[in-house]
């Protein structure tokens, strides 16, 4: 009976991370947790985390370590985060930015690499002595984070749309839990911008369209349902990152299940009719939304290597950072410039040529207030440091 309750609690705090996974980087922030305390999985991990650990000690339970590469390349990843610390100890203590000393940077993220760690073997092995159904706990806990999610885009839709009532609740509901509500522009439902919901979409788009083969003529239709009204929430983002993301998973989850699509060709293809009336209809439905002119899906994507576009400037600062990371690397390509510290050295890094942009001027500014420098690329941003 103990391990039934202790599983419950168990089963219902994962759930609750992926559950709250839409709430990426909008939750108010707490200082001393750095970026990782705006996150909304990870209050429910913390708790999670802290109960394994209280009950793994009180009860001596043996904690089952992976024996495999995967965990074993982790390992070494983190033993050399720490020795990178060491090795640039000197830099920690005489570095500052923005009013950041590089101490306090380092310690953040190393606390962050740390605890993702933690999380991971905590899930692993409650997972393997409990023998919980991880799919099914996973797939249901991403259905129910996209109501959360797309219930909460129903109201943006309604502001957007100029509904006074609508726009009322959204700033009230937005000061619950924002650092600001911002304005009514681009759908952005409970995270902190429209890029990330776009990337959160792209996350739950394939457990989605996957029910479309996996349930009764019932649960078909309800998937295929959320998935248009996923078409219009990523729509309605007007993300590079996220249009970009949906297109070439479309295209790979196309290939991945075009055996069962041949098995129902006359479904596919009625499904395909319905989509493109459907995009009609979200077209006049979504004519007196501000932004609905200016979105030109065609012209988002070519913009990621045209010039002449829009997001010109935009480009260059994404590209900007990148070559300042990977100019780090080729400087220091054995112990880089030192974990967590990429912002410091950033501004030293950037080529001549990105500097008419106004994010790059505002990331390589050392004052209080300012941007803090984003590497726009995760793996740019690990060689360099």
């Amino acid at each position: 009976m103990k391990n039934v309750n202790i599983l419950s609690v168990y089963t219902l705090l994962v759930g609750l991370i992926i559950i709250l996974f839409p709430f990426i980087s909008s939750v108010t922030k707490i200082d001393f947790l750095g970026g990782l305390g705006t996150e909304g999985s990870f209050f429910p991990a913390v708790l999670l985390t802290s109960i394994w650990l209280t009950v793994s000690i009180l009860k001596k339970e043996k904690i089952i370590i992976p024996k495999n590469k995967s965990f074993l390349f982790l390992c070494i990843f983190l033993f050399y985060l720490i020795l990178s610390g060491m090795i640039h100890l000197e830099d920690l203590f005489s570095l500052q930015y923005q009013g950041i000393v590089g101490y306090e940077r380092y310690f953040q993220q190393m606390g962050s690499m740390l605890f993702y760690f933690l999380t991971a073997l905590c899930v692993y092995n409650v997972f393997l002595k409990y023998e919980v159904n991880y799919r099914y706990l996973f797939q249901w806990s991403m259905y129910f984070s996209f109501v959360v999610a797309g219930g909460y885009s129903l109201i943006e839709v309604s502001a957007f749309l100029g509904s006074p009532a609508a726009q009322d609740l959204l700033v009230r509901i937005d000061g619950m839990f924002r650092v600001n509500s911002g304005g009514f522009y681009r759908l952005r439902s409970v995270a902190a911008e429209a890029s990330f919901l776009g990337m959160y979409l792209g996350v739950v788009f394939p457990w989605i369209l996957s029910g479309v083969f996996q349930y009764s003529a019932k649960g078909r239709m309800l998937c295929y349902f959320a998935f248009l009204y996923m078409l219009l929430m990523e729509f309605m983002t007007a993300s590079r990152t996220g249009y970009v993301i949906l297109l070439v998973e479309m295209l790979v989850w196309g290939y991945l299940f075009r055996s069962e699509i041949k098995k129902r060709k006359y479904i596919f293809f009625c499904s395909i009719l319905l989509t493109i009336l459907f995009i009609i209809g979200g077209g006049s439905l979504l004519k007196d939304w501000v932004m609905f002119s200016s979105v030109d899906i065609v012209g988002v994507l070519t913009s990621l290597i045209k010039d002449d576009t829009f997001y010109e400037v935009s480009n260059i600062a994404r590209y900007g950072s990148q070559i300042a990371a990977l100019q780090m690397f080729l400087d220091n390509p054995v112990v880089g410039v030192g974990f967590g510290l990429f912002g410091f050295h950033a501004a030293d890094y950037y080529p001549s040529w990105a500097w008419i942009s106004i994010e790059i001027i505002n990331w390589g500014t050392n004052g209080i207030g300012a941007s803090w420098p984003p590497a726009h690329g995760l793996y740019a941003r690990i060689i360099g440091q």
